[in-house]
């Protein structure tokens, strides 16, 4: 048996790096803690991995901000001014990948009524008022009433 054999050498320059796609986010209550997920498939060299809100850096020294291991974006207690378009952005010689998230942040559900106290007299009709402010967006709300 007879074959021509052939050698060579591959070198791998470099590879893009690419980033998972991630799930869309459902709204998040005022006060919750948040984790925006940046997961990095692959990339040769190591990518730089970047965060941006609304197009501008992000000011990791406030607002209880930070970047956990995984590239992860945590903001520790959402609140209004969170919300917007955030952006992941990995970085290396051979390119860039990025991906952007949509934070909505829904205002905490809130009893308006102070509260009352109603003396009951037999026979007579008794009203309990519930008021509440809820955020529109947050969708259908149930009330429940407990006595004791």
């Amino acid at each position: 048996m007879s074959g021509d054999t052939d050698s060579g050498l591959l070198s791998v320059v470099g590879i893009r790096p690419r980033l998972a796609h991630a799930e869309a986010l459902p709204g998040q209550i005022e006060g919750a803690g948040v984790s925006i997920d940046c997961q990095l498939v692959e990339g040769y060299p190591a990518a730089d991995v970047f965060w941006f809100k609304d197009g501008r850096d992000i000011d990791l020294e406030s607002d209880m901000v930070t970047i956990g291991q995984n590239h992860d974006l945590r903001i520790a207690s959402v609140q209004p001014h969170h919300a917007g378009d955030y952006t992941c952005r990995a970085q290396n010689s051979e390119g860039v990948d990025s991906l952007t998230v949509t934070l909505r942040v829904l205002r905490r559900t809130v009893i308006v009524n102070s509260p009352a106290y109603y003396q009951y007299k037999e026979g007579e009709q008794v009203i309990f008022n519930c008021q509440v402010e809820v955020d529109d967006k947050q969708g259908s709300l149930q009330i429940n009433w407990y006595k004791g």
